[in-house]
């Protein structure tokens, strides 16, 4: 497993997720523009499931949660 953001005190944007995804970045911005453009899905920042698994784009579309994807060092 690769290194996540678990600084739960400082909300990253979304650039600073591209960003620690490294080589990775242009895949995680990819996907998520996908699924907001493709699938309507709308998005947030949130910490979801406590301190192993870090910040991640959460994607739902109305209430129904489709997906988590998390940045991690040099993955997704």
């Amino acid at each position: 497993m690769f290194d996540r953001m678990l600084d739960k005190n400082s909300i990253p944007t979304i650039e600073e997720m591209n960003t620690y995804c490294g080589v990775n970045g242009n895949l995680f911005k990819e996907i998520n523009h996908y699924l907001v453009e493709q699938l309507g899905t709308q998005t947030e920042i949130r910490f979801p499931y406590g301190n192993t698994y870090g910040w991640s784009i959460t994607h739902r579309e109305q209430q129904k949660l489709i997906c988590d994807i998390f940045a991690e060092a040099g993955a997704l």
